[in-house]
């Protein structure tokens, strides 16, 4: 096995966010910082689901905490996997979000009582989502929907190579 070069010099911001892993092991390691994913953007790094980057195990053998999404979308789109994987999917369901008022969030609460907890407070939540998402391009909306997780799962930084963000 050999290490992937960096980027091209043309790439610096890109170059220096690689060169930060090493550290961000290191923190995590001394109990500074915690790791921590979702599975929303589990789906992004499936195969159908069109994600990219480099996987590696810098982070291996590391404690990733698991967030849960603020509302569980697969209560609210049923899809083939190869659908419901594609960031599109991901897109519409921002979309639906985006136009979901208090109340028609809150009469979803009370005809799906099988919702998971994190899915009931996302939903009291929702303007918050409509809040971080109000000045974003559709193509931004699942990002947006990454950082709301976040926030909805009390990380203090939210952090990514994601060039689309």
């Amino acid at each position: 096995m050999s290490r992937r070069p960096l980027p091209n010099v043309d790439q610096p911001e890109r170059a220096s966010q690689i060169l930060a892993l090493p550290t961000i092991r290191r923190l995590v390691l001394e109990n500074k910082i915690s790791l921590a994913t979702s599975r929303e953007l589990k789906f992004e790094a499936c195969p159908t689901g069109g994600g990219h980057g480099t996987m590696g195990d810098l982070f291996a053998g590391l404690q990733v905490l698991d967030i849960p999404p603020p509302i569980d979308r697969s209560f609210f789109q049923q899809l083939p996997i190869e659908e419901y994987l594609q960031r599109a999917a991901m897109q519409e369901f921002c979309v639906f979000l985006l136009g979901l008022t208090a109340e028609a969030a809150e009469r979803f609460v009370q005809l799906l009582p099988e919702l998971p907890n994190p899915s009931v407070e996302g939903l009291g939540d929702i303007l918050r989502f409509h809040q971080l998402a109000e000045h974003a391009p559709m193509k931004h909306l699942p990002d947006i929907y990454h950082l709301w997780t976040a926030e909805r799962g009390d990380c203090a930084y939210f952090l990514t190579l994601d060039a689309n963000s």
